[in-house]
């Protein structure tokens, strides 16, 4: 199993809350650049760090999707972890919406306790896990990223960052990582109960 450390978590989490990724029907004066480019090639260049072979798709100018991909040649099952990259306005925060301090136990900024948590606790395990030298190179699967709610609702293409690791298993099955916790107040997601 593969120990992931909270504090390592909080890194990579103040790293991308500093990247301002407003998303354009959002922007405003204190958004930065209205797009989530920055925020793709960041992940992009750690992506590639952690051995994935990662493939960009322009959906629209400055908003592309991220496609990382870590297939394990011993299996064909896949494990498909995605999250759009964009966050809502900033404009009526107090302070600094990119600082990504961390006070009272907490990691404060725009995107914080959304996708980029998400994308947090998955670069924290893409280091772990090439830190035990496991491979992770691999092929784009034929689909990989969601919709936000906007551009679902709209019909539009997908925006957003997929990683996608093959899984190993065996007759038993096999889990090279366990997470535990709790489900955060307000989390738009669901628990299949496993």
């Amino acid at each position: 199993m593969t120990d992931i450390s909270v504090a390592r978590v909080v890194e990579w989490l103040t790293r991308l809350v500093q990247i301002p990724s407003v998303g354009p029907e959002n922007a405003g004066p204190r958004s930065g650049p209205s797009s989530e480019a920055a925020l793709a090639a960041a992940l992009g260049e750690w992506f590639t760090q952690f051995g994935a072979q990662v493939e960009y798709e322009e959906v629209f100018p400055g908003r592309p999707n991220l496609y990382a991909m870590w297939p394990n040649p011993d299996s064909d099952r896949w494990l498909a972890v995605d999250v759009h990259t964009d966050t809502v306005g900033v404009e009526t925060m107090q302070g600094d919406p990119f600082d990504g301090r961390v006070a009272d136990g907490r990691v404060y900024g725009r995107g914080s306790v959304d996708t980029k948590a998400t994308l947090a606790i998955l670069l924290t395990i893409l280091e772990a896990l090439q830190q035990r030298g496991r491979d992770r190179r691999g092929r784009l699967p034929p689909r990989g990223c969601r919709r936000n709610r906007r551009d679902r609702c709209a019909g539009v293409r997908p925006l957003g960052a997929a990683a996608v690791l093959q899984t190993g298993s065996t007759d038993r099955g096999r889990a090279d990582l366990v997470c535990a916790g709790a489900w955060a107040p307000g989390f738009g997601g669901h628990h299949s109960g496993d």
